[in-house]
């Protein structure tokens, strides 16, 4: 748990500018966001959390497109004159907090507020408090750090812990991600100007989508043993429609609680953060989104990164036909390999996965970059045999000294309107990449 803890300050490193008052109101937030009343409604937290860091950092005043694209994954073209639906999540949250501060928070001396008409959140203290005869905790907190009533103190560390990280690293509320890459103070930087990876992603007028690995499809994958489909993923009926003749009652129980929750890796969460930064160093602008929300048109314009294999993200399937190194399952092994399409001389058909993750390993990973749909944007795909492997191609490709090993596999005649890509070769101890090296390429010339 305290690694985890230690994650999450580093997501919510943006605060720590704040002034003692706004860290109480943050730690308001907290209590709220981890209250029984909101236990229930996780859409509403979502909304709350995002709010709140706007007004506490004193962003732009937030507009019902912003809520609608950064937290309801609504697409960039969102009209809210068609669709009211920021409108009436909103109003739930109005009276949602309203119910809080009249039962759990009674006796919160400050208040958080939604005024009608606006979607700024203000903190104001409250007028009165139940019983002014008797001493109260909000009267001691006016002397004292504010701090969660003891019934929620016993599991609040947990309990914020799960449901921030939850909203965060679902790809749908990053606004740490958000904020940093949209932060137009920020100098640019040059020393990618030869990073092709770099440059077509992040440094481009459009805005780059981060989705993260679906954690909960990779779980299903392995339990099933299959490759859920675009299709399937996206149906209504998603995850019912999985539920074939043969599965035992059990699992069928299971699957629905598994599909429907949101979550995403350690490590791509890692990614999130150091992709914003990155957006940040090349005037660029990261969003992240959740990859069940993510819709087939939106592959039409702008860029995207995708982190993961088709098992975690179904996307992946559009441009994997593109791509020369593929992830695949060995029928032998169950082990997974990098299938190699068309060997050059030299090279093998396969690389496979050599010892254990949980001692030593090495593995291997392909960077690829392809154009979108319209060939007016590009998706990086990271797709690999493992976590580490992820988390060690992004780190290689986000340092400065890998433009210079990059060139030296992909020379400047390559054709940008083809997919390029990179083959890492990942040495991991304890799951952790030790070392990494770049093994071969592919481009085309002009």
């Amino acid at each position: 748990m305290a690694d985890v803890e230690v994650k999450f300050a580093a997501l919510f490193a943006g605060l720590q500018t704040l002034s003692p008052p706004e860290r109480e109101h943050w730690r308001l937030v907290e209590r709220v966001a981890s209250s029984e009343t909101f236990s229930r409604a996780a859409r509403l937290r979502e909304i709350l959390v995002y709010l709140a860091r706007q007004a506490l950092l004193h962003a732009n005043s937030v507009k019902e497109h912003d809520i609608a694209v950064d937290v309801l994954s609504r697409a960039c073209d969102f009209d809210g004159s068609v669709d009211n639906i920021v409108r009436v999540q909103v109003g739930h949250l109005r009276r949602k907090l309203e119910q809080y501060f009249d039962s759990e928070g009674k006796q919160e001396p400050i208040l958080i507020l939604i005024p009608k008409g606006s979607y700024a959140v203000r903190f104001e203290q409250r007028k009165s408090t139940p019983d002014e005869s008797q001493p109260t905790q909000a009267e001691t907190a006016s002397t004292l750090p504010l701090e969660a009533p003891k019934a929620a103190r016993r599991w609040r560390p947990a309990v914020v812990t799960f449901v921030l990280l939850g909203l965060f690293l679902a790809g749908e509320t990053f606004a740490l991600l958000n904020h940093l890459g949209r932060n137009p103070a920020a100098p640019v930087s040059h020393a990618f100007d030869g990073n092709p990876f770099v440059q077509k992603v992040f440094a481009t007028t459009t805005p780059t989508f981060v989705v993260t690995n679906d954690a909960n499809l990779q779980l299903i994958h392995t339990m099933l043993h299959i490759d859920v489909s675009i299709s399937e993923y996206v149906a209504p009926n998603y995850p019912y429609n999985l539920i074939k003749p043969g599965l035992s009652p059990a699992l069928a129980a299971l699957l629905p609680s598994i599909a429907t929750a949101r979550y995403t890796s350690y490590g791509d969460a890692n990614i999130l953060l150091e992709s914003a930064q990155m957006a940040q160093k090349t005037g660029g602008q990261a969003v992240s989104r959740y990859a069940r929300f993510v819709n087939i048109r939106d592959f039409d314009h702008g860029n995207f990164i995708l982190l993961g294999s088709k098992a975690g993200i179904p996307w992946v399937t559009l441009f994997e036909p593109k791509l020369n190194f593929i992830p695949e399952t060995d029928p032998s092994t169950g082990r997974l390999q990098i299938r190699n399409r068309s060997p050059q001389k030299g090279e093998p058909a396969v690389y496979p996965v050599v010892g254990n993750w949980s001692s030593e390993s090495t593995s291997y990973i392909s960077i690829g970059l392809v154009p979108n749909l319209t060939n007016t944007g590009y998706v990086l795909l990271f797709s690999g045999t493992g976590m580490e492997t992820t988390e060690a191609a992004a780190t290689f490709l986000y340092q400065k000294n890998s433009t210079p090993i990059i060139r030296h596999f992909i020379p400047d005649n390559f054709d940008d309107r083809q997919p390029i890509e990179l083959l890492l070769k990942v040495h991991s101890v304890l799951g952790a990449a030790d070392r990494f090296e770049v093994v071969t390429a592919r481009y085309k010339a002009r």
